[in-house]
């Protein structure tokens, strides 16, 4: 009997000792995914974050340009540090040069930074595994906090590897009085009226409509715009396709505006997004459709000669049956696979999607928010213009934006081919042709 007991309390030794380890390692786990801690106004950090941080005092990251221009950046940082102990070392790098070091940095298997600000490049790396997966941070309850386009662009074959960081929109501008003057109450709701006003605007010294396609990514961008109008998409069952029936609307489009109904200037085709605003402020334009930065600008009476007359709204759909989108873009935290401080770098990422976080940049730097409940916030209701606000709203789910592989080198070829379009140097069934042969080569490597 004393044998069989005495082999009895060995096992319920062993029992209690293997269900002590189990328990203890589920209650020292992080959990990243409580929806009220990440998007309450203050964010805090998840129970047992120590154990992440494996004494860890500094981690590092690309930033796109000057600290100077992004004092939320330096905030949020050091909001981080005060929580964590932790510095955080943004190291500026231009915004040209960006791809190029985060690519020399992967491929020297380089620790340094820890994280990336990421954009065009980031689906080939993530499917290459030179991302951390960042799966455990995200629940379809959290995903529901963002625009609704968010989720979709950082989804990799089912995985994600990034945090969203911020964000801008493409948004319709409007001269209000001149508007009023030909006729019209209200800025144009579809293809047709925004001709049909655009012709009404046109005068020897304005233009009633205009666009940027002075490179290729400005092209690019004016060229998506229209195929959004549409609710269309570049992006087919994972092919980029741009040879397509929808496509060649958009762009014939943009070339009708210049030629056949001559109210967008020729010179558009030299004119980048910065140049374009110049004439919107300058009072050379009538309508425009442009990023959301440009706002500040055109309300600015220090800059601008139509500062009390900035009409900013969500652009037109191609007509009166297509619900249509408008361009999105956004900058995005990655962690660097070689980083010696993952941990660290996750927590980061954590506090970086946080509502805190996106109110800092919202509030302090006017970035665009992707977390949509930062614009029901009383701060933003005071402080932010109430037409701006209103207009992101609105444009929070309106919106669309398409990752894929090889993506700087696509945007350079159909950037490409709606510039020659536009200088009517070949057809628009050429110019589409050429340019999916040219990106079926380059996805094919």
């Amino acid at each position: 009997m004393y044998k069989m007991n005495k082999k009895i309390l060995i096992v319920l030794s062993i029992f209690l000792m293997v269900f002590s380890v189990v328990a203890f390692g589920e209650s020292n786990q992080v959990k990243f995914t409580d929806v009220n801690r990440l998007m309450g106004v203050n964010y805090f950090l998840p129970d047992n974050w120590e154990t992440l941080v494996d004494g860890t005092k500094e981690i590092s990251h690309f930033n796109y340009g000057a600290l100077s221009y992004d004092p939320a950046t330096v905030m949020n940082g050091q909001i981080f540090e005060d929580l964590t102990g932790i510095r955080v070392n943004q190291l500026v790098v231009a915004f040209d040069d960006m791809a190029q070091k985060i690519t020399t940095t992967i491929l020297s298997k380089s620790p340094n930074p820890d994280m990336f600000q990421i954009e065009r490049n980031y689906v080939e790396l993530a499917k290459a595994g030179m991302f951390v997966n960042l799966d455990d941070l995200w629940t379809d309850e959290l995903w529901s906090q963002y625009a609704n386009w968010v989720k979709e662009d950082i989804d990799v074959d089912g995985h994600y590897y990034a945090v969203p960081q911020l964000g801008q929109q493409w948004a319709f501008y409007y001269r209000p009085s001149l508007l009023k003057a030909a006729g019209y109450n209200n800025p144009p709701k579809t293809k047709d009226e925004l001709i049909k006003i655009a012709q009404a605007l046109t005068h020897e010294d304005i233009y009633g409509y205009g666009f940027a396609a002075g490179d290729n990514f400005s092209a690019y961008e004016s060229f998506l715009s229209i195929l959004y109008m549409q609710d269309g998409r570049l992006l087919n069952n994972g092919k980029v396709e741009v040879n397509t029936a929808q496509t060649k609307k958009a762009l014939q489009f943009l070339v009708d505006m210049i030629y056949k109904y001559k109210v967008v200037p020729m010179s558009c085709v030299e004119f980048k997004e910065s140049e374009l605003g110049d004439m919107f402020v300058g009072g050379k334009l009538a309508m425009m459709g442009q990023w959301d930065y440009q706002y500040k600008r055109a309300i600015n009476p220090e800059v601008s000669n139509v500062s009390d007359d900035v009409g900013f709204t969500v652009p037109p759909s191609w007509d009166s049956t297509t619900e249509g989108k408008t361009l999105a873009d956004y900058e995005i935290l990655a962690i660097n696979k070689f980083s010696k401080n993952i941990g660290a770098c996750k927590l980061f990422c954590d506090y970086m999607r946080s509502k805190q976080a996106h109110t800092n940049e919202f509030l302090v730097e006017g970035n665009n928010t992707l977390v949509k409940s930062v614009y029901v916030l009383t701060q933003a209701k005071a402080n932010v213009d109430p037409l701006y606000l209103k207009t992101h709203v609105l444009l929070a789910d309106k919106s669309r934006r398409e990752n894929y592989e090889n993506m700087s080198a696509i945007v350079d070829i159909i950037g490409g081919a709606v510039r020659i379009a536009l200088t009517q140097e070949k057809s628009i069934d050429q110019v589409l042709l050429d340019a999916q042969k040219a990106i079926d080569k380059k996805m094919a490597k």
